[in-house]
């Protein structure tokens, strides 16, 4: 065996190796976010909220996407928010979007609807990102605030967040007791990620990653 196939055995068992720390990541905050409303439904509350607001034992985090768009609506920015959602900005400037790849649980559903599609039909996968599905991503971005200016209604991004209709769901089920029909959108987008294997929400819609993507641009020496 060579040397360069002694260092590509060993990139691929590193690769391997963080692949299951990150699927164990995933998997994890996935279940914390069904387990939360749950213990909220029973009157415990050291831990609360959502992907949009989230607070454990009065520490805030926030998507800073939905904290842009309540400082736009109610011309008013909280300290809890700021924090949360500086937070969640400095942590994309130093380690990228670590976000999208190691918490999201959608991006942990639609990982696994583009492998099943890729193996059903024998594929290799696409590039993760290109300039094109940014500018798309952008586009949707700036329709939604556009939006929300000219009818000032409920922030209109809010309502394409996947994690956060993701936890909004078992909040949906466990403290408001409903069962909430989004779970269905969910199935379908999921259907789509097998039937293209593109990620296609991830890649071109979503538009929680635009911010974060953003600042991962501002620090070439990130993570």
């Amino acid at each position: 065996m060579t040397m360069a196939d002694i260092k590509q055995k060993k990139k691929r068992k590193n690769r391997s190796k963080i692949k299951f720390y990150r699927r164990t990541v995933q998997i994890g905050v996935a279940l914390v976010f069904i387990l939360i409303p749950w213990l909220n439904s029973r009157h415990i509350s050291i831990v609360q909220g959502n992907f949009l607001s989230f607070n454990l034992a009065g520490f805030p985090l926030a998507d800073p996407l939905a904290v842009l768009q309540s400082a736009i609506k109610n011309a008013y920015l909280s300290a809890d928010l700021l924090m949360g959602a500086g937070l969640a900005l400095a942590i994309a400037l130093i380690l990228g979007t670590v976000f999208c790849s190691w918490v999201c649980p959608f991006g942990l559903f639609s990982d696994y609807g583009q492998a099943l599609g890729l193996r059903l039909k024998k594929k290799s996968p696409e590039p993760a990102e290109d300039k094109k599905s940014f500018i798309i991503k952008l586009a949707v971005f700036i329709a939604g605030l556009a939006g929300f200016f000219a009818f000032s209604t409920t922030p209109v991004l809010n309502q394409l967040s996947m994690p956060a209709w993701y936890s909004r769901i078992f909040q949906f089920i466990f403290v408001q007791k409903f069962f909430s029909l989004a779970i269905l959108v969910y199935l379908l987008l999921l259907f789509v990620e097998i039937i293209f294997q593109k990620r296609i929400w991830c890649r071109y819609l979503c538009p929680q990653s635009v911010l974060l993507i953003l600042f991962k641009q501002l620090n070439p020496k990130r993570l």
